[in-house]
């Protein structure tokens, strides 16, 4: 489940995300995340964007850690430049339709 607030400004955002495996029916050869809490918060600066992510989940691995960590951590440099990449060209079209 995705949240977005925005203070009344428009400079703060915070994306948050928690886990719900009911909505869902499980499927075989997937491996669900049971427990996951993570946010994103997303603050304007005057010449850039600073993003602050974090990830909480008790949930446990499936393989031993020293082959899942590297895994997890290329998908998550890979997800939040995704993400970064995402929020700038948003904020630069935001800006783009202000001027106009």
């Amino acid at each position: 489940e995705y949240r977005i607030y925005r203070d009344s400004v428009g400079s703060q955002v915070l994306i948050t995300i928690e886990a719900k495996p009911e909505l869902l029916s499980k499927q075989e050869e997937v491996v669900r995340i049971e427990s996951l809490i993570a946010s994103w918060e997303i603050y304007e600066t005057e010449s850039d964007l600073e993003v602050v992510y974090s990830a909480l989940s008790d949930t446990p691995p499936v393989v031993p850690r020293w082959i899942q960590d590297p895994i997890t951590q290329k998908m998550f440099w890979e997800s939040l430049n995704n993400f970064r990449d995402q929020v700038h060209k948003n904020v630069l079209l935001a800006n783009e339709s202000q001027v106009q």
